[in-house]
């Protein structure tokens, strides 16, 4: 993760809209975290190869626009929020890459 002086998460959200189509996967913790809540389990998509999917709505066969839990820039499951969002951005390249505003506006991407 990048080093918390480089980087100040503002609760944009938009990590939560942006990077959830499709490239974030159900750690073990994750299920573990998320045993007894069905309704967090509900948005899994289970694959054979084990590369289990999240924030996939196995109803429509479609990935949302935006996290299910985003409310009002505000993350509704996060005492139990997902590994791989807890450690978003992982290194410079992906704050870069994504355009993490918690950088842009620590003047870390000007």
């Amino acid at each position: 993760m990048i080093e918390d002086k480089d980087f100040k998460c503002i609760q944009c959200g938009e990590c939560c809209r942006t990077l959830c189509n499709g490239r974030l996967y159900l750690s073990p913790k994750d299920e573990d975290k998320w045993s007894n809540r069905p309704d967090i389990k509900a948005w899994v998509k289970y694959n054979s190869n084990g590369d289990n999917e999240i924030w996939y709505d196995n109803e429509t066969g479609k990935y949302p626009n935006s996290c299910p839990w985003l409310k009002e820039n505000k993350c509704t499951i996060q005492d139990v929020k997902p590994d791989q969002c807890r450690g978003y951005p992982a290194n410079l390249y992906l704050a870069i890459k994504t355009k993490c505003n918690g950088l842009i506006s620590n003047n870390k991407l000007t």
